[in-house]
């Protein structure tokens, strides 16, 4: 299994300065074997009815090796 971050980018810094801002912290809190595989950004997050994240949303995305 291949673990995905999903994020929603600062517009104001962008969605490369915001990818390397993700990886540092990831690099700096996550051992190796427990970093993600990817990084996708999107506009905003899924939200259920109740306004929480709809993980099962994301889930369905799939993951692409």
């Amino acid at each position: 299994e291949h673990a995905v971050v999903y994020a929603v980018a600062d517009r104001a810094i962008g969605v490369s300065q915001a990818r390397r801002a993700v990886m540092a912290s990831i690099r700096k809190d996550l051992a190796a074997y427990k970093r993600p595989t990817r990084i996708e950004f999107l506009d905003e997050l899924p939200l259920s009815a109740t306004g929480k994240v709809a993980t099962y949303k994301l889930r369905e995305r799939g993951v692409r090796p």
